[in-house]
């Protein structure tokens, strides 16, 4: 898992590359995990395709803890369905897939969930998300951040 990460980063970002910065935003935030029942920090990415209704969102969260340090790195599709407010609230469905990574041992998940975008300015949002993971550990992500607008 780790000799993969850094390909798909790559990747990542040779396709962004290619399409220009004007969609792409990063950020991060805070959550609250029930499954682990404990509160972590995220770091998070965001490249819009079209429109801004379907975009791709890898986050890496962190998950510390005195005993075992859980990081999860999920790999996530959005699709904004809905704005509100002349554009100001835009709420999206999220899906994907997600790599746990809890004493040593790496698991898939499945994701999915809900999620709300604030622009403030031109260049700032204010994103929160409901997550749910499904795997051997059932578990739902609560949380939010910013995100900066390349």
């Amino acid at each position: 898992m780790k000799q993969l990460l850094p390909h798909i980063i790559c990747l990542f970002c040779l396709s962004i590359g290619q399409n220009g910065f004007a969609q792409f935003s990063m950020g991060g935030g805070i959550n609250y995990d029930t499954g682990l029942q404990r509160i972590g920090f995220t770091a998070k990415v965001k490249y819009v395709f079209n429109e801004e209704e379907w975009a791709a969102s890898p986050s890496y969260s962190i998950y510390p803890s005195e005993g075992a340090t859980v990081k999860i790195i999920d790999a996530d599709a959005h699709y904004q369905f809905a704005t509100l407010f002349t554009n100001d609230l835009g709420i999206y469905v999220l899906g994907g897939l997600g790599f746990v990574d809890q004493i040593g041992s790496n698991k898939v998940a499945l994701n999915g969930g809900l999620g709300v975008s604030i622009p403030t300015d031109n260049s700032l949002n204010i994103f929160g998300e409901v997550k749910f993971r499904v795997n051997k550990a059932l578990g739902t992500q609560i949380g939010g951040g910013v995100m900066y607008q390349f």
